[in-house]
C-alpha cells in the first residue's frame, strides 16, 4: 500500500506509475490524480498544445507518420499479448488440437521448406511440390530397389517399420549441383536412401 501525496488516500502500489527519481521507484501521486492534473493542464493550454503538435507533425511528416504506424503496431502487439494472457489455456489447447489434426501435413511442410532452404543456400533451382505430387508422378515403388514403399511406416530412424518408409531422394544431391525440383526427385525406402548416402560418403573418402 502507498499513500497518494495529492489525495492522501492509501492505495495499492499498482495505482502508482513508476519513477526512477523516487526512492521507492513510484510516483508520489496516484494515476487518478495525475490523470485529473493532465486533463486540467490540457484544458488550460489546449490551443498552445495543439499548435505545437501541428508544428512538430508538419516539420517532418514522414517521421510523424512512421511514429504513428509504430504506435499502431505496438498497440496491436499489446492487444494480442493481453488477449493471450487472458486466454492462454484455451489458445494452447486449440494449438495442440490443430497440430494433432494436421501434424503429418505440418511435418511435410517443414521437410519441403528445409529442402528449399538448402537449395537457396547452394544457389540451386527449386520449386514448390508435395509428396503427393512425387507419388502421383513416379508411383509408390522405391526408385532404387523397386519394392513397394510402406506409406504408413514411421519416418524416424529406428521407429517402427522405418526401413520401408517413404523418403524423397534427390537423384543428384543439392550440394553436388542438383535441383530441388520434381525432375530431380524420386521416392525411395528410408533404408535405401540411407545406404545411398553411406556409399556417397565412402566414395568421397
Amino acid at each position: 500500500m502507498k499513500v497518494c501525496s495529492k489525495c492522501k488516500v492509501s492505495l495499492l502500489v499498482e495505482m502508482f506509475g513508476r519513477s526512477s527519481q523516487a526512492k521507492d521507484g513510484l510516483n508520489p501521486h496516484c494515476k487518478l490524480c495525475k490523470a485529473v492534473a493532465h486533463k486540467k493542464y490540457y484544458e488550460k493550454n489546449k490551443i498552445e498544445i495543439n499548435r505545437k503538435t501541428r508544428e512538430k507533425y508538419f516539420a517532418d511528416v514522414e517521421a510523424s507518420r512512421a511514429r504513428s504506424r509504430n504506435r499502431d503496431k505496438q498497440s496491436e502487439r499489446d492487444r494480442l499479448n493481453a488477449n493471450y494472457a487472458r486466454n492462454k489455456e484455451a489458445i494452447l489447447r486449440k494449438q495442440k488440437e490443430r497440430y494433432l489434426a494436421n501434424h503429418e501435413f505440418i511435418k511435410e511442410q517443414k521437410r519441403r521448406a528445409a529442402s528449399r532452404r538448402r537449395a537457396r543456400i547452394f544457389d540451386r533451382e527449386f520449386e514448390v511440390y508435395t509428396e503427393a505430387d512425387v507419388l502421383a508422378l513416379y508411383g509408390v515403388n522405391c526408385n532404387q530397389c523397386g519394392d513397394p514403399i510402406d506409406l504408413t511406416a514411421s519416418r524416424r530412424l529406428g521407429f517402427g517399420n522405418w526401413e520401408l518408409g517413404l523418403h524423397l531422394d534427390h537423384l543428384v544431391a543439392i550440394a553436388n549441383g542438383g535441383t530441388d525440383t520434381l525432375s530431380n526427385i524420386r521416392p525411395t525406402h528410408a533404408v535405401c536412401n540411407a545406404r545411398k548416402g553411406k556409399r556417397i560418403k565412402e566414395n568421397k573418402a
